[in-house]
């Protein structure tokens, strides 16, 4: 009686009833049933009596929103360029000073050169992702507080910056325009100018879409004859083709 009374369940009576058949023959299962089947799964309670639909909406809800996160999050910044650029930067600078007909000095005296202050303020345009072009101004300078002297030395130079590799941060610059050297103070002044050529390297970090903190270095050479002035009211010939090596951090917006 028990297997009569089984044999004439429902499909969906066995399935509520959490009845399963675990024989199997060899007769094919037909589609239909194979489809009321799965509708009745949906349906079923689980070991944790939690319906599977809950669980099924549940993974398409954290799947949807991990890739909206994914596809919302911002790309990784690259180093590609485009339009109108602008960046200053600022850090120390070594400065060779061949100042033997300056007149008399004092062992700490600017006119000398040696370490001072370096900066730079440039702007341009993009020719291509790799290749910008633009003008800097770039500076050297140094001042005893004491006896009120300085000394700078500074371009106003055409500038070219390659970056080899598509995409990538490290750049080279090179430029080439006016140049000058001033000494002044404690009394006295010496002016000269001249042209100048200068080359460099830095490295673009990402900050942003549009900024980098850029570390840079650069050679920068102005060729003059040192110019005619005064030291301390005696005649006195400037520095000839002074140079000077700058490093430091620079901002850039592209």
């Amino acid at each position: 009686m028990s297997s009569l009374h089984l044999t004439q369940l429902s499909l969906a009576e066995a399935i509520y009833s959490r009845h399963s058949v675990r024989s199997f023959t060899d007769v094919p299962v037909e589609p239909a049933l194979v489809d009321e089947l799965l509708r009745a799964a949906v349906r079923a309670p689980t070991a944790m009596h939690a319906e599977m639909h809950r669980v099924i909406a549940a993974f398409v809800f954290v799947a949807a929103a991990a890739t909206g996160a994914h596809a919302q999050a911002p790309a990784t910044p690259t180093a590609s360029h485009s339009g109108f650029w602008v960046g200053f930067g600022a850090g120390v600078a070594h400065a060779h000073l061949d100042c033997g007909q300056c007149g008399p000095l004092l062992t700490d005296d600017p006119w000398r050169g040696g370490t001072g202050f370096g900066l730079f303020v440039g702007m341009g345009t993009t020719l291509s992702p790799q290749l910008l072009i633009g003008g800097e101004v770039s500076l050297y300078g140094k001042r005893n507080g004491s006896e009120q002297r300085d000394a700078s030395v500074g371009t106003v130079s055409a500038v070219l910056r390659y970056y080899p590799v598509t995409k990538s941060s490290f750049y080279l610059q090179g430029g080439g325009g006016l140049g000058f050297s001033t000494l002044a103070g404690g009394p006295g002044l010496i002016e000269s100018g001249g042209w100048a050529l200068q080359a460099g390297l830095g490295y673009d970090i990402r900050s942003g879409s549009r900024f980098t903190f850029t570390p840079y270095g650069q050679f920068v050479q102005v060729f003059s004859d040192g110019g005619v002035g005064d030291n301390r009211g005696s005649p006195a010939r400037g520095p000839r083709n002074p140079f000077y090596v700058q490093v430091g951090i620079g901002l850039h917006w592209y």
